[in-house]
């Protein structure tokens, strides 16, 4: 990602040290990848984005933070189906064909996790992919578990 090159400053907070999630990790980074591209794609020179990790409730939240312009409260649940973009025609900003956010949701659940959105327009958004967290049986994750901290980058 080209954060340095336009001037944002880019920042991954530490996860929980034992923090393991239950998931597809092709998928999982696919998620994240998307939300990180959106993010750089959507965040004006100078902003910035932060990635950051949090558990509880049984379930691992991965948060991508970004100062961007946000998401008018109206758009909210729609940027997450198919083919909807926030910026209609021909002066659209940026690129894309609507299906990153869709697809992500959709493997989310899949995995048995979510992803949601939070956003004040002209401050910002804050997508968040929880998935649920791996069961650790002798101190090793379960089978399919990710290891937040090296799989996961």
């Amino acid at each position: 990602m080209e954060f340095a090159a336009r001037e944002i400053d880019f920042r991954i907070l530490p996860c929980p040290e034992r923090a393991r999630v239950c998931a597809d990790r092709e998928r999982a980074v696919e998620i994240l990848r998307h939300l990180l591209s959106n993010a750089l794609k959507f965040t004006p020179r100078g902003g910035a984005v932060t990635v950051a990790c949090e558990e509880g409730g049984g379930m691992v939240r991965f948060v991508v933070a970004d100062t961007g312009r946000g998401i008018p409260e109206g758009q909210r649940d729609a940027i997450f189906q198919p083919f909807v973009q926030v910026e209609k025609g021909l002066t659209r900003s940026a690129d894309g064909t609507g299906l990153g956010l869709a697809v992500g949701r959709e493997l989310a659940e899949r995995m048995g996790g979510t992803l949601t959105v939070t956003s004040q327009e002209g401050a910002g958004s804050r997508f968040v992919l929880a998935l649920p967290r791996a069961t650790e049986e002798g101190g090793e994750p379960a089978s399919g578990a990710i290891d937040t901290v090296s799989d996961a980058g």
